[in-house]
């Protein structure tokens, strides 16, 4: 009855068309920036975290509507309790041309806070011998991303670093227009840890700032919010306890595949 794709970035066009006399309906999740000449034919629904991209895929004449991402609770039985806040602040996250956002501050927060940073496309970047190997022998601040980057990390072993993270700090893109609500934002939460997240228009919607999360507008902000919370743990540890209540709470995947459902029925024909 319903195909469901989490990511439609390789599955259109000739896909799509393949697939759609198999099924009745086909809903997709699409919150990552999506190459205009990219064809959605055959898409009914698509869901997206960001509501300027809904806005402009119902200015396309697709049905479109908002919804968040959600943590799945079971991880919690699936790490080790005993971990402990052993890293001081951390980013878990990729290094790529359409970070620039992120990119300008991981390496600001590189050169002034005792950030540790996993992910992909940092070696990529800076090691091979290439236009960003010469940039990297010329301009120093790219060798103080290297000093803090460790390695990739996915699954568990993403969640174990956050959730010895006393602080881990995330970043949205300007492409979004002032909106946030990408996956690290409940990824962090639901591991329990202090969130330093940009502002955003909606991010009331979602936490409490000062109570559920901590935001900053600008790096210099961050900055001195870093320094604080690394001075006071325990408001940091009071905080991430916050978050993990009302991700576990509110944000978990029971709700999300109630909210899925409940949009798929509205236009299910």
């Amino acid at each position: 009855d319903v195909f469901y794709l989490e990511y439609v970035h390789e599955f259109f066009g000739d896909f799509l068309r393949e697939v759609k006399p198999y099924c009745r309906f086909v809903a997709s999740w699409i919150s990552s920036p999506l190459n205009p000449r990219v064809p959605l034919e055959g898409v009914d629904l698509v869901l997206s975290s960001t509501p300027d991209f809904v806005d402009s895929f119902r200015q396309k004449g697709l049905h479109a509507e908002y919804m968040h991402p959600a943590f799945d609770t079971r991880i919690l039985g699936k790490l080790m309790p005993e971990l402990k806040k052993d890293i001081p602040f951390s980013f878990v996250g990729g290094w790529s041309a359409v970070h620039l956002n992120r990119m300008k501050a991981l390496t600001e927060l590189a050169r002034r806070t005792p950030i540790q940073i996993w992910g992909y496309g940092y070696i990529k970047s800076f090691r091979k011998k290439n236009l960003a190997y010469f940039r990297h022998q010329i301009f120093p601040e790219n060798r103080e991303i290297l000093k803090a980057y460790n390695e990739g990390l996915w699954g568990l072993k993403m969640y174990e670093v956050l959730k010895r993270s006393m602080l881990t700090f995330n970043i949205h893109e300007s492409l979004l227009k002032g909106y946030v609500g990408n996956m690290r934002m409940f990824e962090a939460t639901g591991a329990g840890t202090m969130l330093l997240n940009d502002q955003g228009k909606n991010l009331p919607e979602l936490f409490v700032p000062g109570k559920e999360i901590e935001t900053y507008a600008t790096v210099d902000e961050a900055i001195e919010k870093v320094n604080f919370y690394l001075k006071n743990p325990a408001k940091a540890i009071e905080i991430g306890r916050n978050a993990q209540a009302r991700t576990v709470k509110d944000y978990n995947y029971d709700a999300y595949v109630e909210r899925l459902f409940s949009l798929i029925q509205i236009y299910f024909n």
